[in-house]
């Protein structure tokens, strides 16, 4: 209709829909396509639903009697909703929404007011000040952090400042992660790509009803995220605009029981430019239907090499393995190492083994920005075995240094460790589910269990065969869906922790400062944080104590919510050879 009434290219279309239109004074043409013209959504600004945009506001230079006819048929609007719930008055318009409307009116009519970003935080700071009485605009800093809360408080159409104190309290137990991205994501305008989150309002109301207030302002950073994720592609090619999401199924999913926001997750499909959502289920719920592992007393005495097949958080966690070995079954952790892609530049090591291999010191650095967290265990003066960096993308390479390293420290078995599940897969995956879900796939896990599964090929031919394990730390963290199966097919057994083991492991991580303490500085991983959640018993959706850049990254924005399941708080023991077996790829 805007099209028709304002755009010369469909006159005539016009006049046979509208023949009275002819007969309109020019004046009333000039309002008429003036009203039209503006592609601002009243009520969506009102309940903070809409980002600030220069593609959907009132133009500055907008004819002041336009711009109040406009002002004054959208506030009829809203008032005359719901008109059949109360006839003789409206069940919409008010007090607390009349307010509302007074500080966004005067905010659109301010004529020192010339862009769509400065008349959306005039409003919200006007919010602002009724909500705290003026207290927290005593910065513009204070008003900067603020704003978003504001916008939130506008989905929730608060009616007191005590309603907004019940916010603020809400706000503060989040963790850091969840925090910046709801600070982040509402304060998005449509410059630099934003989301408008339809049926916000509504969600937020929804899952308030069942699950609590804050639970509802956790969830909401998730979709917030998740939709950030879904039109990555279009942030990194430095789009502007607004991405819509549409959150009103998922309203009435909820409401009908038929999906449960504590114990899944969303990702968003795209269908043009709209985001819905797509409900996720736990790929691995459970290891029920797994044997006990018993083989433990076949590793008492003998020494272990570990190797931590992904490198980094995958290195924390094979120390970890290595210390629970050699309490549970009296063995001798012989070293750990961990597998790098190759690119890995470091300086000050200790000695080298084979081609590719090379020992960590107190004194080793990294050379770059790259995570350097092997070296966190010897910080800590909590190393159980020296540790090697096994510096190669190279299968080859891969063996012959494993080879060296079985000689070099005289090693009975060999442990391959593998965290959260991801050397599960068949094949590549494309959506990976901690970040990068188009860069990242399982492809070193694979590669590196084939180059351990060639070691113990050859060990078996020659006089001395090294009996060779593959463990998983937390299945389920970066699972396939057919987990479960290929667990049973590789002949997997279970390990269970003892309440003593748990307390070990979460006094070590807090001692690592790999428990979410140390995240800022570079001390985080998805599958550690996951992992002391199942030990704590906190299953189904759970936000992860990650650095706030990289969950708030533009580029490469790592998730910072994931459902935990009980079978995070185990582990997986199977034949190596016959764990590369069955993850072959033809």
């Amino acid at each position: 209709m805007r099209l028709v009434l304002t755009d010369e290219r469909f006159a005539d279309i016009r006049r046979g829909l509208l023949p009275s239109s002819q007969y309109l004074t020019e004046r009333q043409w000039h309002t008429i396509r003036g009203l039209f013209g503006i592609g601002f959504n009243y009520p969506q600004a009102l309940q903070g639903e809409l980002p600030a945009s220069e593609d959907q506001t009132i133009p500055a230079d907008t004819d002041p009697h336009i711009r109040e006819a406009f002002i004054f048929h959208a506030m009829l609007d809203i008032a005359g909703a719901r008109g059949d719930v109360l006839p003789g008055g409206s069940a919409t318009l008010t007090s607390p929404t009349y307010r509302a409307m007074r500080n966004q009116n005067a905010a659109l009519r301010d004529p020192t007011l010339t862009t769509a970003r400065e008349r959306t935080n005039a409003f919200l700071d006007a919010e602002l000040t009724y909500y705290t009485h003026g207290q927290y605009l005593q910065k513009s800093e204070e008003a900067a952090l603020l704003r978003p809360l504001a916008r939130y408080a506008r989905h929730k159409r608060l009616e007191t400042p005590q309603d907004f104190s019940a916010v603020l309290s809400d706000f503060d137990s989040q963790i850091d992660a969840v925090q910046a991205v709801l600070q982040a994501e509402l304060n998005r305008s449509g410059a630099t790509r934003a989301t408008l989150a339809y049926y916000a309002p509504a969600l937020l109301r929804t899952i308030s009803d069942s699950a609590g207030s804050a639970f509802a302002m956790t969830y909401y950073g998730h979709l917030l995220q998740e939709a950030h994720i879904a039109d990555q592609e279009a942030r990194r090619a430095g789009a502007s605009g607004i991405i819509t999401v549409q959150l009103g199924d998922l309203v009435r999913d909820i409401k009908r029981g038929t999906f449960d926001p504590t114990q899944s997750t969303i990702r968003f499909r795209a269908e043009g430019n709209i985001l819905v959502p797509v409900p996720q289920e736990p790929r691995l719920v459970d290891l029920e239907g797994l044997p006990m592992f018993r083989d433990g007393g076949s590793l008492r005495g003998k020494r272990v090499l570990f190797i931590a097949e992904g490198g980094g958080s995958d290195g924390i966690q094979a120390t970890m393995k290595a210390k629970l070995f050699a309490a549970r079954y009296e063995c001798i952790p012989a070293a750990i190492g961990s597998v790098r892609s190759g690119d890995k530049e470091l300086r000050h090591t200790g000695r080298a083994i084979g081609q590719a291999t090379k020992e960590i010191t107190p004194r080793t650095e990294a050379v770059g920005g790259w995570r350097f967290l092997e070296r966190i265990p010897l910080e800590s003066n909590d190393q159980p075995a020296p540790m090697y960096i096994i510096n190669t993308s190279d299968g080859e390479t891969i063996s012959n240094d494993v080879h060296a390293l079985i000689g070099e420290t005289g090693a009975d078995v060999v442990v391959g460790v593998d965290t959260g599940g991801d050397s599960l897969y068949n094949a590549p995956h494309p959506h990976f589910s901690a970040h990068k879900e188009t860069d990242i796939t399982p492809d070193q896990d694979y590669m590196v269990l084939q180059s351990l599964a060639e070691v113990a090929r050859a060990s078996s031919a020659g006089p001395r065969p090294i009996p060779m394990l593959s463990t998983i730390v937390a299945p389920g963290v970066d699972s396939p869906s057919y987990a479960k199966q290929n667990l049973i097919t590789g002949g997997a057994a279970r390990i269970q922790y003892t309440p003593a083991e748990t307390a070990l492991i979460k006094q070590t991580y807090a001692g690592w400062r790999m428990d979410g303490s140390g995240s800022e500085e570079g001390r985080y991983g998805k599958t550690p944080l996951a992992w002391l959640h199942a030990l704590d018993r906190h299953t189904g959706f759970q936000p992860l104590k990650l650095p706030r850049a990289n969950v708030t990254s533009s580029t490469d924005p790592w998730r910072a919510f994931t459902i935990i399941t009980p079978a995070m708080a185990e582990c997986v023991v199977m034949d190596l050879q016959r764990h590369a077996e069955i993850i072959r790829r033809t």
